[in-house]
C-alpha cells in the first residue's frame, strides 16, 4: 500500500467540489498505480520535464518529498511547470483534487490481475482501521480476465522493484497475462496452460463480486469500472463462457482505455486523459449521487 499526499505528490488541478470524503482508496494495475511501479517514477518524470523548462534552477538530487525542496523551487515549479507535460500520472491523484481529498491508499500494482485488487484491498480495510467507511471513498478499477496472480513468500521475488508487498513476508506474484512473465521463481507457465476460459470467467466474477458484498457490508461508497471494454484485452468472449452480467457492476463508463486518444506506449493514456476522464467521467458521476461534505 502506498499512502499518497500533498507532501508526496503535491495538488495539481484546482478542485470542482468539497465532498464528506477525506480519504481514497482505489485498486487496480497499471492503469491506476499512482507510481507505475517506481516509488520515485513521479519524481523522475516531474524532474525530467522541468528540466526542460527550467533547468537552472532543480536540484540534481530528486527527491521522494515535495516538502524536501526549497521553498523557492517549489514555487517556480507551480507557477512555471505545465503539468500536461507529464507523460504518466494516474486519475486516483486528479480525483483526490477534484474532489478535495486528502489522502490516497493505493493498494494497486502494475501487471496485477483482478485476485490481487480484490485481496489487496479487502486485506488493507482489514488491517487499516485509521480509514472509516464515514469519511473513505473507494474506487476500483478492474483488470483484464488473463492475469494470474498468487500470495508468496517475498523470498520468492525476483524482481522487487516492481512487486507488490502485503507484509515483510508475502509478497504478490502475478503472470502479467496470458503471454505474460512471472516477477517470481514460480514457474506459471503450466498453470496458466490448464485454466479454461470458463474457469477464468468463474474466479475473475467471484472476485468481483466478493470485494463488492465486503464493501457493502462494510458501510463503504465505492464504484467499480474496468480499464477496457475491449474483448481482445481478455482473449475471449465472456458471454460466451458464463451468463454473469458484469456490466451492472461497472457503473463508471466509458472505461478510460476507451475514452483515452493519445497513449505513451500503445497501451497506456498519457497523464491528460487520466485528468480528462476523472473530470468528465468519474467526479461528475460520483457527484451525482448525491455526495457532500457533512
Amino acid at each position: 500500500m502506498r499512502v499518497i499526499t500533498d507532501s508526496v505528490i503535491p495538488r495539481l488541478v484546482s478542485g470542482t467540489s468539497n465532498t464528506r470524503f477525506k480519504n481514497l482508496v482505489v485498486g487496480g494495475c497499471s492503469f491506476t498505480a499512482v507510481d507505475f511501479g517506481d516509488p520515485l517514477f513521479y519524481w523522475k518524470t516531474l524532474s525530467k520535464c522541468y528540466r526542460d523548462i527550467k533547468d537552472d534552477i532543480w536540484p540534481d538530487i530528486i527527491p521522494d518529498n515535495w516538502n524536501e525542496i526549497p521553498q523557492r523551487i517549489r514555487q517556480e515549479c507551480l507557477e512555471n511547470f505545465d503539468w500536461k507535460h507529464l507523460t504518466y500520472l494516474t486519475w486516483p491523484v486528479y480525483t483526490r483534487d477534484l474532489l478535495d481529498i486528502s489522502t490516497i491508499y493505493d493498494f494497486s500494482c502494475s501487471g496485477a490481475g483482478n485476485y490481487h485488487i480484490f485481496s489487496s484491498v479487502m486485506y488493507g480495510l482489514e488491517t487499516n482501521k485509521i480509514v472509516s467507511p464515514d469519511d473513505t471513498l473507494v474506487v476500483i478499477m478492474w483488470s483484464g480476465f488473463g492475469r494470474d496472480d498468487f500470495l508468496v513468500g517475498k523470498d520468492s521475488i525476483i524482481a522487487d522493484e516492481l512487486s507488490y508487498h502485503y507484509n515483510d513476508d508475502v509478497s504478490l506474484c502475478y503472470t502479467g497475462g496470458l503471454l505474460g512473465s512471472s516477477n517470481s521463481l514460480l514457474c506459471v507457465d503450466n498453470i496458466k496452460k490448464i485454466k479454461s476460459y470458463a474457469s477464468r470467467c468463474i474466479e475473475n466474477y467471484l472476485y468481483i463480486i466478493s470485494l463488492k458484498n465486503y464493501l457493502e457490508n462494510q458501510g463503504f461508497e465505492y464504484y467499480f469500472t474496468s480499464f477496457s471494454s475491449d474483448i481482445g484485452d481478455q482473449g475471449f468472449d465472456i458471454k460466451e463462457h458464463c451468463d454473469f452480467n458484469l456490466d451492472d457492476l461497472f457503473t463508471i463508463k466509458p472505461f478510460l482505455g476507451d475514452f483515452a486518444v493519445d497513449t505513451i506506449d500503445g497501451h497506456h493514456p498519457k497523464a491528460e486523459w487520466h485528468h480528462r476522464w476523472s473530470k468528465e467521467i468519474l467526479v461528475p458521476h460520483i457527484l451525482s449521487n448525491g455526495i457532500s461534505r457533512n
